[in-house]
């Protein structure tokens, strides 16, 4: 599946990985596996009751990535700590 990202995601992303830079590689391991996968079991991916149409992918016990997906594609929409996302 392809996979954009939108300006939310990118300022978000760049800010956790200044911050803790280990979660780089993390998260892009989890981005690549979304692509190629997305129903891969390790992502314990589930919809977001909050934001409807939108879905959570787990990075880390504490990170996660908020998509939602447009035809064959995936669309970024936020990524944080577990605890500040919907």
């Amino acid at each position: 599946m392809r996979i954009s990202y939108t300006r939310t995601f990118q300022r978000a992303y760049r800010k956790l990985t200044q911050a803790e830079p280990a979660l780089r590689d993390r998260i892009d391991a989890a981005l690549a596996r979304l692509g190629r996968s997305p129903g891969h079991p390790g992502l314990r991916i589930h919809a977001i009751r909050s934001w409807p149409g939108c879905y959570e992918a787990r990075v880390t016990d504490a990170v996660r990535v908020v998509f939602a997906r447009q035809g064959d594609e995936i669309v970024l929409l936020a990524v944080g700590r577990h605890d500040v996302l919907p």
